[in-house]
């Protein structure tokens, strides 16, 4: 074999692989395929970018990643995305971070534990519930659905409805107005744990008295499981 065709058997997968690598970037951009975030929103039939909110619906909790216990806090209570309608394909969505990865941030939106209200406007919105300690580490407690910790949420503009799915693939899950998405129901893990949450203060306090002895009411921490009183 002569030497030009040596140098060009070598060349040869070096030009494929700038090819391929252009033929990706033209179809989905220069966007990695896999950020460091856990809820994306793409939109579909639309002509304008869309923005969409998560407003908080309870106390909501979090911590870097290698804290025990997990603190309230009113860092991550209400936030925004703007999704691009230009965005087609679910490999270049992009949306929110979770708590326990904002370190690889990159400037996007960060949710905590909690319970959010995820909205279009006023009239298209629905819940996602985070409360849950072991989320952001289900794949250690047992066999989450999909992803074990990843969700897609796609607006259809022309029929004006929001979809999910855990894998970013089909089955798209319809979502219904003013629907209520657990998330360890959609990563199918049972029920929820909250004892690491740092529990609400108590309010309300009365005393009664019932047969000539004190009675203490009050409303109660949340999580109760995380809850205890000193008498």
């Amino acid at each position: 074999m002569g030497v030009h065709n040596k140098i060009k058997l070598l060349v040869l997968p070096f030009i494929i692989l700038i090819l391929s690598f252009c033929f990706y970037t033209n179809l989905y951009g220069t966007e990695p395929e896999y950020l460091a975030l856990e809820l994306f929103i793409g939109i579909i039939n639309a002509s304008e970018n869309i923005t969409f909110t998560m407003t908080a619906q309870s106390e909501v909790w979090g911590a870097n990643k290698w804290a025990d216990d997990l603190m309230l806090t009113d860092m991550y209570s209400a936030s925004e995305w703007t999704a691009d309608y230009t965005r087609i394909s679910t490999t270049s969505w992009k949306g929110w971070n979770f708590v326990l990865s904002q370190d690889y941030g990159g400037g996007y939106p960060v949710y905590g534990y909690g319970l959010y209200k995820f909205s279009k406007d006023e009239n298209h919105y629905f819940y996602l519930d985070y409360r849950d300690e072991r989320f952001g580490a289900y794949e250690s407690f047992g066999y989450p659905y999909g992803h074990p910790a990843d969700l897609w949420i796609k607006y259809n503009a022309g029929l004006d409805s929001f979809y999910y799915s855990s894998t970013r693939y089909d089955p798209w899950i319809p979502i219904n107005n003013g629907d209520y998405l657990p998330i360890w129901e959609i990563k199918q893990m049972e029920d929820p744990t909250r004892d690491r949450f740092q529990p609400t203060t108590p309010f309300n306090l009365a005393i009664t008295w019932f047969n000539n002895r004190p009675l203490l009411n009050w409303h109660c921490s949340e999580p109760r499981s995380a809850a205890t009183y000193e008498v």
